[in-house]
């Protein structure tokens, strides 16, 4: 019922743990923070009124993805995927502990957030 994996693996799924590409994190973040809070400055300067509860919608996933930004700009948490199975390490105390234990929850929000813009869309299209 569930995969095995052998030791093999989980060698080479746990060699990579000793790196953190650092550069290419911060370099997302300063790219990533400044670009969203444009976006919510265009959102919510030239949006019009009758956008309503999906204006909302694109401020939640433009304040998250700073947010996410942020996270990964300031600690080196890295998360680790192997078939259905995710997996967060971080590099100092705090990163293991706090952060790593809510990045994946951070991490899995936007899906929820696209299901309830494809939801919102779909009730848009069936009221009219």
């Amino acid at each position: 019922m569930f995969p095995r994996h052998g030791p093999i693996e989980t060698m080479n799924f746990g060699k990579h743990l000793s790196r953190c590409p650092t550069r290419i994190v911060k370099d997302i973040a300063v790219i990533g923070i400044p670009l969203n809070a444009f976006l919510l400055y265009l959102i919510h300067r030239y949006c019009r009124k009758e956008l309503g509860a999906y204006k909302h919608l694109l401020t939640i996933f433009a304040s998250h993805d700073i947010f996410l930004s942020l996270v990964e700009g300031l600690f080196c948490v890295t998360a680790y995927r192997l078939e259905t199975i995710i997996g967060v390490t971080g590099r100092t105390f705090w990163d293991t502990r706090h952060i790593a234990s809510a990045y994946p929850a951070f991490y899995t929000l936007p899906f929820y957030l696209t299901n309830l813009n494809f939801l919102y869309q779909y009730w848009a299209i069936k009221r009219k």
